[in-house]
């Protein structure tokens, strides 16, 4: 049997990101350079040697956010490319989380996979939905287990789309066309991942060989895998292999706590404050809507805040993500503010932008048994924030 399928495994981003952002901490430039080695190296290799020779990549390295830096065929007539830019990065909307507990360096792990629906992504860049108003494909997690034999970790994402035909050949993509499209019954995507890393310096990346297989076990052995069919992707977390530190200098000016200088709310707004985003809470949460209330981080659909404060995050930018980055303090905060008026009640939103001015999304939050904003003490934002963002005054 022969079996011919195009591999459509690569992300998608969006083309008008509007926004122009630093290269700060995470995907800087030296991470840039390391990337364009690795992609220059194996645009002229032997893509199949050079990944049977790649190191293992441990668990603990694994775990976390990952998303493709650069796409290889195997087929080199066909599709390849690596991102050149901050904006590039931030733009690519596909997300492989891997998540677990590992007990050995070898452990059994999760990996959520998560793509954008095409048809809302093309909406976004005709203008006629904001970018928090994406739909994104969220798939049921699947196991990546290590295969000692071949030193990879392997999963199968069963979420193909069957997109149509092209010179005889079907062709598939992980990412859905749009909100009504089901994966096809008939094949899966089967991947091994192993780390790889440019000589002389410290980002890590996965090195995931990738291929379209019949789900039906019983029939891969008579399959005749032909050129297209396969592919290698490079997945990057922006991360360094080795431990960093930040070394305070003794002495130096600490962040003030709001809470313990300020009484009401409105009273940062005419100070110089930054929104610290944990990190912890929002690495996966950062370019969604999100609502926090009593001290809970929750999707929408699921939180409770009939009567209640609560404040609600908006993203505005595929560059939302930078919010996270605790390195940058570039970002600007601005508040304002909306007396409670009939049915609407008391708001307080804080947007955050770039240092050139360009929009990443807001805090908005809401006080409807406050008459007025002046009302609102510090206290209260406390308490709906909790943990997951605090303010600090510059």
């Amino acid at each position: 049997m022969r079996w011919a399928a195009l591999l459509l495994v690569a992300g998608i981003s969006c083309v008008s990101a509007g926004a122009q952002v630093q290269q700060p901490g995470e995907y800087d430039a030296p991470f840039f350079r390391a990337l364009k080695t690795l992609f220059d190296d194996f645009s002229s290799s032997d893509l199949q040697r050079t990944f049977q020779s790649a190191s293992p990549i441990k668990c603990s390295e694994l775990l976390g956010e990952w998303r493709p830096a650069a796409f290889f065929n195997d087929d080199k007539n066909l599709e390849r490319w690596f991102h050149k830019t901050f904006e590039d990065v931030q733009a690519e909307l596909a997300r492989y989380r891997f998540q677990g507990r590992c007990e050995s360096e070898s452990a059994n792990v999760d990996v959520t996979t998560r793509f954008p629906v095409r048809d809302s992504v093309d909406a976004y860049n005709a203008r006629k939905i904001e970018f928090s108003k994406i739909v994104y494909q969220n798939n049921t997690p699947v196991p990546a287990t290590f295969d000692s034999r071949a030193r990879t970790y392997g999963f199968s994402l069963p979420y193909l789309y069957l997109l149509g035909r092209r010179n005889g050949t079907n062709q598939y993509s992980l990412v859905p066309p749009d909100g009504a499209a089901k994966p096809t019954p008939d094949v899966t995507n089967e991947w091994n991942c192993k780390a790889v890393r440019p000589p002389n310096v410290t980002y890590r990346f996965l090195l995931c060989r990738t291929v379209i297989v019949p789900r039906n076990a019983s029939v891969r052995s008579q399959v005749e895998v032909v050129a297209g069919t396969s592919a290698y992707v490079v997945l990057s977390d922006g991360k360094e292999a080795v431990s960093t530190f930040s070394i305070s200098a003794a002495g130096g000016p600490a962040a003030a706590d709001p809470g313990k200088t300020l009484s009401k709310f409105v009273e940062l707004g005419v100070r110089k404050f930054r929104l610290q985003f944990a990190r912890r809470s929002w690495e996966d949460k950062i370019d969604s809507v999100m609502t926090l209330t009593g001290g809970k981080l929750e999707f929408p659909e699921t939180a409770k805040t009939s009567g209640l404060d609560y404040c609600e995050w908006i993203p505005q930018s595929p560059a939302t993500a930078n919010i996270v980055n605790d390195s940058d303090k570039s970002l600007q905060y601005l508040m304002s503010i909306k007396d409670r008026e009939g049915a609407s009640p008391t708001t307080i939103s804080m947007e955050a932008r770039t240092a050139g001015n360009a929009r990443l999304g807001t805090l908005r939050c809401f006080f409807p048994n406050s008459q007025a904003a002046v009302d609102v003490n510090m206290s209260q934002f406390t308490a709906i924030a909790g943990e997951h963002v605090t303010a600090e005054l510059r």
